[in-house]
């Protein structure tokens, strides 16, 4: 359901990672849709490989023709989302490190594929809002350790989460409120207050709370949700999109042919039109305008 939903508005096939620290991923010859569950489940089998292997280098063809050129591949998205793993599931070993918290890569690294394809990987992306932002922490962006309000990080959680995949999970048959919720998986999992002598001195709800944290951005509580269902309106504007089949693709940017005023000035987002000032310039919603021809100076 989610690959036809992705499918409205780009290119997207279902890829299962190796996960779990595997030192050595393992090509499984099968897609998604007919992988088994001990497949999916497993931690060190890859389903999906070659379908995008594919996808990839025949974004690589030039000119619509077979000769193929090198590309290279940005992986870019949220932290701790399974960026590096599928570059060592494509890889089969582990070119890049992994981990279950924000931050493992800092910089970004360039792996080798074959002598068409460099996979790129890339620190984590995030837009906008604040540490403190309880969305922004269920992205797994703060470490939980610096998390200043864990308590409605849980209330934001257990708003999102489906009620009977965490009454599973935390083995409750249910629970009116957050603090209700949370008493219960401290009392379960021993987590106490200590007193200038070493006792218990009750229950640490803020504790607890990291602890549940913990389980979503280390993957061990589990979820799913179905895509939004399609409205009218979604139905009209994909009825409406045409298709045109092309002979071959736009020519490549000559970056040399640009700087030395040859050929035709290529289509800039934000470029300034003729009627505008020659010189880039900030409009009053803070857009930059680029200005090819100061490039070529």
């Amino acid at each position: 359901a989610w690959i036809k939903h992705l499918q409205r508005s780009h290119p997207a096939i279902a890829f299962k990672a190796c996960h779990g620290g595997a030192q050595r991923a393992t090509h499984a010859m099968t897609s998604a849709s007919g992988a088994s569950d001990g497949l999916l489940r497993s931690t060190h089998a890859v389903v999906g490989a070659e379908d995008l292997m594919q996808l990839l280098k025949n974004y690589s063809r030039q000119h619509g023709t077979q000769m193929k050129g090198h590309i290279s591949v940005g992986v870019v998205g949220y932290p701790n989302t399974g960026k590096s793993s599928v570059i060592n599931s494509m890889k089969r070993h582990s070119a890049v490190e992994t981990g279950g918290r924000a931050g493992v890569t800092k910089v970004a690294q360039e792996v080798q594929l074959d002598s068409k394809v460099t996979l790129i990987d890339s620190p984590g992306v995030v837009f906008e809002g604040s540490s403190n932002d309880p969305s922004v922490v269920l992205r797994n962006v703060v470490r939980v350790e610096s998390v200043v309000d864990p308590v409605a990080v849980v209330e934001a959680l257990a708003a999102k989460a489906p009620r009977e995949a965490l009454l599973n999970f935390y083995g409750l048959r249910d629970f009116k409120d957050v603090s209700e919720f949370l008493i219960h998986v401290a009392q379960v999992r021993g987590k106490l207050k200590k007193n200038a002598g070493g006792a218990g001195a009750g229950l640490d709800l803020a504790s607890a709370a990291r602890s549940v944290i913990s389980d979503w951005t280390t993957g061990k509580f589990r979820y799913y949700v179905l895509p939004p269902a399609s409205s009218s309106q979604d139905a009209a504007i994909a009825e409406a999109e045409t298709a045109e089949v092309v002979t071959s693709l736009a020519p490549a940017l000559d970056i040399d042919a640009l700087f030395s005023s040859q050929g035709e000035d290529p289509s800039v987002l934000g470029a300034p039109r003729d009627e505008d000032d020659e010189d880039a310039m900030c409009d009053e919603g803070g857009g930059v305008e680029v200005d090819v021809s100061g490039m070529r100076r």
